[in-house]
C-alpha cells in the first residue's frame, strides 16, 4: 500500500516537472510558479530539480529577481541544490546583466558543499560582460586558474568581450595571449571577440584587428562575415580606409556572401577618411548591386560629406533617402547639421532643417540643437541662439556645450549683457561652467570694451577654483588693452605665470598694444624683449604695435626714435641686419636682436 502512494507521489512529482519544463520554449513564468505552488499546496515535496526547472524557466523569461526567489524558497526548504541549479541562476542574472548577483551566488558557492566547475564561472564572467565590467572579468579569469580549473574559449571569450565596452584593447589582447599560453584553441568568436575590442575611436588600433584577420588565416581558422565586419568597423582611422577596402575585397574572395552592414562600415571608414567622394560612390553602388541600401548606409554617406563646401551633398542624400522610402532618423538631420556648421550664412538653413526633424514627428535631442546653436554662433545670430537655448530648456534638455556657444553668439552679436545672463544662470539650470564658458564670457566683453566685467569675470572664475587657460587670459588683456588699461593688461600677464601658463604671442600682442596705445613706449620695449627670450616668433601685428609706441618718444631722442622705427620695421620684414653706417659715416653693418636694443635704450634713456 505504502509503495503504490509512493509510486503515486513520485508520478505526480514527475508530471508537474514535465508540466514545469513545458513553459520554458514560450518563457510562460507566471505558469510555471503556478505549478510550484500548486505542487506545494498538495503536499508534495518539490525537490531541487523542479526548482531548478522553475528557475530555467524565469532565465528564459529574463526574470532574474524571480529567479533568485526561486532559488532562495529552495534554501528555506534545506534542499541540497546542486552546480546545475546556480548555474542557471547566475545565468540568469547575466541576461539581466545583475553582475553584483552573479558575483554573489559564485562566493556563496564556494562557502558551501557545492562543487564549483568552469560552466558556473563562465556564467558570472558572462554577467559581468553584460555590464561591462572588465575588471571583474578578468578577476574571475585568474580565480578560474586559482581553483586549478581549466578555462575554456567560452571563459577568454566572454572575458574579451567585457573589454569590448570600455574599450580596453590591450586588456583583450593580452587575455588573447594568455589563451594561447594555456594552448587553449581559440575560435571564430574568440577572434571576433578580439577584433571587437580593437574598435576604440580614442586609439589608433586598427593595425592590431587587421594582424588578427591574418592569424585567424594562418590558423587556419573558419571565418564568418561577423569576422570581417568587425575588423572594417575597427578601421576608424584616416589611415586605414585603403585596408577597409581590401578586407572587403578579402570577402569576396574568400565566397562571403557580401550583405550591407559589411558595406556600410567600409562606406564609413571612408568618411572618416574624408574620402567623400569614394563614399558617396558606394552608396550609389548600393543600388546597383544586389544590397538594399538602408538607414545606417545614408547615415555612413552624409557623415562622409563633412567638409567645407559639401553640405548640397548631403541634402542631396537626404532626398535619394526619401526617395527610397526610407524614413531619416534624428541621427540623419544632426549629420546635416554638422555638415551646415562649417558653412558661414547658412543658419537658416540650419534652422529649417531643425524644423523638418519636428515635422517628421521625430523629437530633436540635445545634439540637434547643440549644433543649430553653433551654426548660428559662427554668424552671430544671438536672438535665433536665445531662442533655440530656450526651446532646448522648454523640452528639459540641458547642454553646456550648447550654453557656451550662445554665450559666443552673443559675444559676436554685441550683446555683452546677455551673455553676462547667461553665464550667471548655469548654476540655476545646474550646469558647471568651465574655461570654456568662462573664455565665451570674458570675449564677449572684451569685444565690447566691457574690461571692468571681463576682470570680474576672471576673479570669479579664480575664487572658484577654475583652472584658467591661455585664451581666457588673452581675451582678458585684449578688453584691456581696448580700454586702454596698460597696468591691468600686464598684471593679467603677470597672472599667467603665477597660473604656471606660458605666454603666446597673442598674450604679448594684446597687452604691447595696450603699452602703445597708453604712450608706455618703454613697457612696450620690455615685452618684446620677453617674448623675444622665450622663443615666440613674433608676428606683424606685435611687430607694428612695437613700431608705433616708439612713435610716442619726446622730440629729444629723435635718434633713438628713428633707429627704432628703422630697425623694428627690418625685422617686420624679416631682416635683422639694418644698415646704420650712412648715419655714423662709417660702412659697417651690426646685427641686433630686440633684447640687445631693450639694453641699449635703457643705457640711453
Amino acid at each position: 500500500m505504502l509503495q503504490c502512494r509512493a509510486r503515486e507521489a513520485l508520478g505526480n512529482l514527475s508530471a508537474y516537472k514535465n508540466a514545469i519544463q513545458a513553459c520554458g520554449p514560450k518563457a510562460q513564468w507566471q505558469r510555471a510558479l503556478a505549478y510550484l505552488a500548486d505542487l506545494c499546496n498538495t503536499g508534495l515535496l518539490a525537490n531541487a530539480r523542479v526548482h531548478t526547472a522553475v528557475i530555467n524557466v524565469c532565465k528564459r523569461a529574463a526574470k532574474w529577481q524571480m529567479a533568485l526567489a526561486v532559488l532562495a524558497h529552495a534554501q528555506d526548504k534545506d534542499l541540497l541544490l546542486d552546480v546545475v541549479a546556480l548555474s542557471t541562476a547566475v545565468s540568469a542574472c547575466e541576461r539581466g546583466a545583475k553582475w553584483e548577483q552573479a558575483l554573489g551566488l559564485l562566493s556563496w558557492a564556494a562557502r558551501q558543499t557545492v562543487q564549483v566547475d568552469v560552466i558556473l564561472c563562465n556564467s558570472a564572467i558572462s554577467a559581468c560582460e553584460k555590464a561591462g565590467r572588465w575588471q571583474e572579468a578578468c578577476l574571475l579569469v585568474t580565480r578560474v586558474e586559482d581553483l586549478r580549473m581549466l578555462p575554456n574559449a567560452v571563459t577568454y571569450n566572454a572575458a574579451m568581450s567585457a573589454c569590448r565596452e570600455d574599450g580596453q584593447w590591450w586588456v583583450a589582447m593580452a587575455l588573447l595571449n594568455q589563451m594561447l599560453d594555456c594552448q587553449v584553441l581559440p575560435t571564430v568568436v574568440t577572434y571576433n571577440a578580439a577584433i571587437s575590442a580593437c574598435q576604440d575611436p580614442c586609439a589608433d588600433v586598427w593595425c592590431r584587428a587587421v594582424a588578427l584577420i591574418v592569424d585567424s588565416l594562418v590558423l587556419s581558422k573558419a571565418k564568418d562575415l561577423v569576422t570581417y565586419t568587425l575588423a572594417i568597423s575597427s578601421c576608424q582611422s584616416p589611415m586605414a580606409w585603403m585596408q577597409a577596402l581590401a578586407l572587403l575585397g578579402e570577402v569576396e574572395r574568400q565566397g562571403l556572401q557580401l550583405d550591407i552592414v559589411v558595406y556600410n562600415a567600409a562606406i564609413s571608414a571612408c568618411g572618416t577618411a574624408r574620402c567623400w567622394e569614394l563614399a558617396l560612390h558606394m552608396v550609389q553602388e548600393t543600388e546597383a548591386t544586389s544590397l538594399a541600401p538602408d538607414i545606417v548606409t545614408f547615415n555612413a554617406g552624409i557623415c562622409a560629406c563633412q567638409g567645407p563646401g559639401l553640405w548640397p551633398r548631403s541634402c542631396d542624400l537626404l532626398q535619394q533617402l526619401e526617395g527610397r522610402q526610407l524614413r531619416p532618423d534624428v541621427f540623419t538631420y544632426n549629420l546635416i547639421l554638422r555638415a551646415l556648421e562649417e558653412q558661414d550664412a547658412q543658419w537658416t538653413l540650419a534652422l529649417e532643417v531643425l524644423s523638418q526633424v519636428e515635422a517628421k514627428s521625430l523629437q530633436p535631442d540635445v545634439i540637434s540643437y547643440v549644433t543649430a546653436i553653433s551654426v548660428c554662433e559662427r554668424t552671430g545670430q544671438a536672438n535665433i541662439a536665445l531662442r533655440l537655448l530656450m526651446e532646448m530648456r522648454a523640452r528639459r534638455l540641458q547642454s553646456i556645450i550648447a550654453l557656451n556657444a550662445a554665450i559666443s553668439a552673443c559675444g559676436r552679436g554685441e550683446q555683452w549683457q546677455q551673455a553676462l545672463i547667461l553665464f550667471s544662470g548655469a548654476e540655476h539650470h545646474q550646469l558647471a561652467v568651465d574655461v570654456v564658458t568662462c573664455g565665451a564670457a570674458v570675449s564677449a566683453c572684451e569685444k565690447a570694451g566691457q574690461w571692468v566685467q571681463a576682470l570680474q569675470l576672471l576673479s570669479s572664475a579664480h575664487a572658484g577654483r577654475l583652472r584658467l587657460n591661455v585664451v581666457v587670459l588673452s581675451a582678458g588683456i585684449s578688453a584691456c588693452e581696448k580700454a586702454v588699461r596698460w597696468e591691468e593688461a600686464l598684471w593679467l600677464l603677470f597672472d599667467l605665470q603665477v597660473w604656471q601658463l606660458e605666454a603666446d604671442v597673442t598674450s604679448y600682442s594684446a597687452a604691447i598694444s595696450a603699452c602703445e596705445k597708453a604712450a608706455e613706449w618703454r613697457r612696450a620695449l620690455q615685452l618684446l624683449s620677453q617674448a623675444e627670450e622665450q622663443g615666440l616668433q613674433v608676428n606683424l601685428i606685435t611687430l607694428s604695435a612695437a613700431i608705433s609706441s616708439c612713435g610716442q618718444l619726446p622730440r629729444n631722442k629723435r635718434f633713438p626714435h628713428v633707429f627704432l622705427r628703422r630697425l623694428l620695421f627690418a625685422q617686420c620684414l624679416g631682416c635683422i641686419f639694418v644698415s646704420i653706417g650712412a648715419y655714423f659715416g662709417t660702412v659697417y653693418r651690426f646685427v641686433f636682436s630686440v633684447s640687445e636694443l631693450n639694453c641699449f635704450m635703457t643705457k640711453g634713456s
